[in-house]
């Protein structure tokens, strides 16, 4: 019987309890990897539809994974070169995915990298705000829907060239002039926001801020010869946006240099970026672009040429379901936004993001959980997360799993409530707590959830 199914019967939900399993030592560990072009055609909306919709192409945008099994025990890995997946649109994802590879919804991992000239998508938008001519358009829906098959077919297919992991590979090497914190503390306490790009001398004069200035790799090998690398930074990755022009970015195209290059597989996700962007060393210009890609290659370069290999150990994969707190106030009621989202008089812009709001409130008047899992093999962990988390996550997660593990954190996974701030944030204030549904307090029942997945991780 599905694993899946059972673990319903015995807790007798159809949400997941903490999950772990474990597999027995004598079976391999394999590998496969897969990609498909998610590119939005022409005129399609970019950026949830509050920016210049596709008017042309400098870069395709790809979904790039692996699945990896061991046993009966079989997870996916993805990246998409896409904004934001939301609520509903995560979901079924996931579900598309799981479906036609016949494992459980959890043991799928789908992750954006966050680029702003690419989608931001929540399918519940469809039956809250219906398409009226070009008034008020968020996604073309039948196109989603259609990437996302087309991504679970790609991770179907690539079962056919399964490779055994022999050995496991892990490394980081410093990223020069990219990061920089969009949190500035001013003398009087307030926070002054640098953004992905600045052209003023004052915020490109001001420190850097607290970073992680490491681009960590897990990389797959069958003997002496790379399967796959997956790398993980945590920052914002837009250079320049809102030109109506799709590209995979800065850490795209550095993955994909790299890629044809080496003939090395590789994969990119965003770490806990939320407050992090290149705007200390970026003025938004072409040039910088091409010179931030520079950069970011020459880390992940830098990363590889440090890899430590060491035999693979067993697999194993851990979920924990968090109901995390909505934002409270007049303005997140339901009420307010539905009556936003009704007035024609109102901006575009307001309208979607309220029916954005709307999808995510309706989830926690559901008492929906979101997901976090993690991955491990050996002495590897790779955190799954939620939202645009903060840096103080990453940090976090690299502390509870001490010096014994090596811990790589991919946010911007299911993106409902959008930024997953510290709490003290909040009294700070800043952008990113002005643009999260979460209440304050949900920092430490994500904190808690991240410890318990790297403590159930230990454990096997």
């Amino acid at each position: 019987m599905n694993q899946f199914i059972i673990l319903m019967l015995l807790t007798g939900t159809g949400f997941l309890a903490p999950l772990s399993t474990a597999i027995a030592e004598e079976a391999p560990i394999e590998i496969s990897t897969f990609w498909t072009d998610i590119t939005p055609p022409l005129g399609h909306p970019l950026c949830g539809g509050w920016i210049m919709p596709v008017v042309g192409f400098d870069d395709p945008e790809y979904a790039k994974g692996v699945v990896i099994r061991q046993g009966n025990l079989e997870v996916v890995l993805c990246s998409l070169d896409w904004c934001q997946l939301r609520n509903r649109a995560y979901d079924y994802f996931r579900e598309t995915i799981a479906e036609s590879l016949k494992i459980p919804v959890s043991n799928v991992a789908v992750q954006c990298v966050h680029q702003h000239n690419a989608p931001i998508v929540d399918l519940g938008v469809e039956s809250i705000i219906p398409e009226v001519g070009e008034t008020l358009v968020h996604a073309d829906y039948d196109f989603i829907r259609e990437c996302a098959h087309k991504v679970a077919d790609a991770a179907k297919k690539s079962r056919s060239h399964f490779q055994m992991v022999t050995d496991i590979g892990t490394s980081k090497g410093k990223v020069e002039r990219v990061a920089s914190s969009r949190r500035l503390l001013q003398p009087d306490g307030s926070i002054r926001v640098r953004y992905s790009s600045a052209k003023d001398p004052v915020l490109q004069a001001a420190p850097e801020g607290l970073i992680d200035p490491w681009i960590r790799t897990v990389s797959f090998y069958h003997e002496d010869h790379p399967l796959a690398r997956l790398h993980y930074y945590a920052t914002h990755p837009q250079s320049y946006y809102g030109d109506g022009r799709t590209t995979y970015e800065v850490p795209g195209i550095a993955r994909e240099r790299l890629q044809e290059q080496s003939g090395v597989f590789q994969i990119y996700f965003t770490g806990c970026g939320g407050d992090i962007a290149a705007g200390k060393y970026n003025d938004g210009t072409p040039e910088s672009r091409v010179r931030l890609t520079d950069e970011l290659f020459k880390g992940m370069v830098r990363s590889v040429s440090a890899t430590e290999v060491a035999p693979v150990g067993n697999l194993d994969w851990d979920t924990q379901a968090l109901h995390l707190p909505g934002r409270k106030g007049d303005e997140y009621t339901r009420d307010h936004l539905e009556a936003i989202v009704a007035n024609e008089e109102a901006k575009k812009v307001t309208r979607l993001k309220s029916a954005l709001g709307l999808n995510w409130f309706s989830r926690i008047e559901k008492n929906e959980p979101i997901e976090i899992n993690c991955l491990s093999i050996g002495d590897v962990r790779i955190l799954h997360l939620p939202g645009e988390p903060m840096l103080e996550y990453q940090f976090e997660a690299q502390r509870l799993g001490g010096d014994n593990l090596f811990v790589a954190v991919a946010g911007y996974g299911d993106c409902g409530m959008g930024y997953i701030c510290t709490e003290k944030s909040y009294e700070e204030g800043g952008y990113e707590p002005s643009a999260s549904l979460l209440d304050p307090s949900a920092e430490w029942i994500v904190k808690e959830g991240m410890a318990k997945l790297l403590e159930e991780a230990a454990k096997n």
